[in-house]
């Protein structure tokens, strides 16, 4: 992968094994939905496996946020006060069940955390008296229910593609924050993309050749890639996340009609 200041990322996401060996990868990302904004926290590694047999069912719990602001986010300070109360929650699952933590969702002024375990005894009367005994001021929220092929994780709590660029520009983009960038200003961006034949890579550039993106390589991996065709161009942007989300979706789709991959993009610093 091709991405600034990738040496940075590995650190961006936890990645640890549960209790239950299952491997944990974290990762979070916005999106629009009905009402707004809303903000998930995934455990990524759970793609590679779902669903796990034996863990049937599907918990949502969490509480309505006290604080929020108009977009439906926590304030900061009540921020503080939501991972007290998700962290409780998860010890007492984990206590009286086996689980595996999927993700957290924060949307329209509540959290919530899903978990999938193998067994519902009792659980809702544990959660309605942790609930009610710990932190009486919120309005708590608990769901239970059936979910053998994991939809809830694979078709809402994990991202789509949309998402996933996002994901990684959003990684990109903070590096050059961090170092000082203010995004104002254009400067080259290049992007690599790969392709299965010469032809593909031909006609994906004449397809792109209007959006004034120039050469900067052409090469052929010497190994044994199934997209060998190597394709380096680059134009002037600027790397905000509005613009870059925009563009590496375009690129990404219509490198999918040659049957090309889109393996993302690098700039550098502008202070000034």
């Amino acid at each position: 992968m091709k991405w600034l200041f990738a040496f940075f990322l590995a650190g961006v996401l936890s990645c640890h094994a549960t209790a239950q060996g299952a491997k944990e990868e974290w990762d979070t990302y916005m999106a629009s939905y009905d009402k707004g904004a809303g903000s998930v926290l995934v455990n990524m590694a759970l793609k590679e496996k779902a669903p796990v047999i034996s863990y049937n069912y599907l918990v949502i719990t969490g509480v309505k946020i006290n604080e929020c602001n108009k977009e439906g986010f926590p304030t900061a300070q009540e921020f503080q006060k939501l991972y007290k109360i998700s962290d409780g929650a998860n010890e007492l699952i984990e206590k009286k069940k086996r689980r595996i933590h999927a993700g957290t969702f924060t949307y329209n002024c509540e959290r919530t955390d899903y978990y999938y375990v193998n067994d519902t005894l009792l659980l809702r009367k544990y959660l309605t008296e942790y609930y009610k005994t710990n932190f009486p001021q919120y309005s708590y929220i608990i769901s239970i229910k059936e979910d053998k092929s994991w939809g809830q994780y694979l078709k809402f709590l994990y991202p789509g593609e949309e998402q996933m660029e996002s994901m990684k520009n959003q990684k990109v983009i903070l590096k050059l924050t961090q170092a000082g960038d203010k995004l104002e200003k254009e400067r080259r961006i290049d992007h690599w993309l790969y392709f299965k034949t010469e032809d593909d890579r031909r006609n994906f550039f004449l397809r792109v050749y209007d959006q004034k993106f120039l050469v900067e390589k052409l090469d052929v991996l010497q190994d044994s890639s199934s997209h060998p065709f190597v394709l380096q161009m680059y134009r002037p942007d600027k790397p905000d996340l509005k613009t870059m989300n925009r563009l590496t979706l375009y690129l990404a789709k219509e490198a999918a009609r040659y049957n090309g991959l889109y393996d993302g993009w690098e700039t550098f610093v502008l202070k000034d």
